[in-house]
């Protein structure tokens, strides 16, 4: 199927949807030739490449024109891209239920993406009438044949209990099944299931492995509570380095929590070698956007360290 690029994914329950398929596997001159013959496949294929601009220049209107042919044969990537584009706007005029049209034919043919498509819009009214059964009746579908990005997002609706009963042991489940897919969200929500025992027995090792995919993706939260559970738990030098690593990762990034931590840490020296100077810097940037403790604690530390250096 080729790379997606991922749009708009997040830990709240809010429409996501990825970008139509990139069509790698065929050349420009073959997708040409076979496109302008009529298979669907070619049509598609060239149309991704007018999407992204591979060997053609980018033009999104040419490449819709392209995904509607091949929609029109009933090709499910063909009719994602197509109601892809309709529903953002993109090389064309946006068109909520045009969009809704093609992106249920693509369900029909076997698209997964489309399932998830178009539960955001049942559950947000665009495009048709709002109808949150619907809209979890398509989720529990596309979860249930391994749709990632589904099982991500029923698991945050189950989790929360905002459009069905609250069930933190099916929302565990479904947040594990989407972790090992490679989803950095659902490895933050499953290491914090592991580390409160709300939905799993609590296993702080899960924790910190599932924190620690996430995290080495650049989850900002993940690498802040895989620091905490390091700087808790450190009975070996490695451990406090890793803690010292992360937090610095996500306090460099204006985690504020993380900044107040790291400036505890270098006050404290358990974990990295005490240095006041360190410990202000740090304390100062988490005071600055308002963390009251961090304030209360750099007052405390010697003038020597807080006072503006002279130029």
């Amino acid at each position: 199927m080729g790379k997606r690029l991922m749009i708009g994914l997040g830990m709240a329950t809010v429409v996501c949807f990825t970008a139509p398929v990139f069509g790698a596997e065929w050349t420009l001159e073959a997708a040409q030739e076979q496109a302008r013959a009529g298979n669907p496949d070619a049509q598609y294929a060239l149309g991704a490449k007018f999407w992204y601009g591979d060997g053609v220049a980018q033009d999104q209107a040419e490449a819709l024109w392209w995904f509607r042919l091949a929609a029109e044969q009933g090709q499910a990537d063909g009719a994602y891209g197509l109601a892809y584009g309709l529903q953002t706007g993109q090389g064309t005029q946006r068109n909520s239920v045009e969009a809704l049209r093609f992106y249920e034919i693509a369900a029909k043919h076997g698209s997964l993406d489309a399932n998830y498509a178009l539960a955001g819009m049942y559950q947000t009214g665009e495009g048709c009438v709002k109808d949150i059964g619907v809209a979890l009746r398509l989720l529990r579908a596309s979860a249930e044949r391994g749709h990632g990005l589904s099982q991500l997002r029923l698991g945050n609706i189950l989790y929360k209990g905002e459009l069905a009963p609250k069930d933190w042991t099916e929302a565990s489940r479904l947040y594990e099944q989407a972790a090992e897919q490679g989803l950095a969200d659902a490895q933050y929500a499953i290491g914090r299931v592991y580390g409160t025992g709300a939905g799993r027995e609590r296993n702080l090792g899960k924790a910190a492995r599932f924190l620690k995919l996430a995290a080495d993706q650049g989850h900002l939260e993940a690498q802040f509570h895989f620091a905490c559970i390091y700087y808790l738990r450190s009975k070996t030098v490695q451990e406090g380095g890793q803690a010292a690593q992360y937090m610095t990762l996500a306090a460099t990034r204006g985690h504020r929590e993380a900044q107040y931590t790291l400036g505890m840490m270098y006050v404290d020296g358990t974990v990295v070698p005490r240095n006041l100077t360190e410990a202000a810097r740090w304390l100062k940037l988490a005071a600055d956007q308002g963390h009251v403790a961090a304030g209360l604690l750099y007052r405390t530390l010697p003038a020597a360290y807080t006072r503006p250096k002279e130029p």
